[in-house]
């Protein structure tokens, strides 16, 4: 990424991914593998995508918050 010349500080996009990958394991309900897991064990969508994979998305947006902030303080 640093050979690539972008009008956005590297900060700012390391935050837009994983931010964007925190949002898609919210979101996990719409996508077909859980569908199918919801099809066999006969828990919803909502339960086996929001309500296990909250904290798992919390935990992954936190990480790489206090990461990038140190690395902004530090650097």
């Amino acid at each position: 990424m640093e050979s690539i010349h972008l009008p956005y500080p590297p900060e700012l996009i390391v935050l837009a991914i994983t931010s964007g990958s925190a949002i898609s394991i919210l979101l996990s309900p719409l996508i077909m593998p859980l569908i199918m897991l919801s099809g066999s064990n006969g828990l919803s969508g909502f339960k086996n995508g929001v309500v296990f994979n909250w904290k798992y998305a919390v935990v992954i947006y936190v990480m790489v918050q206090v990461y990038m902030q140190t690395w902004v303080w530090l650097g």
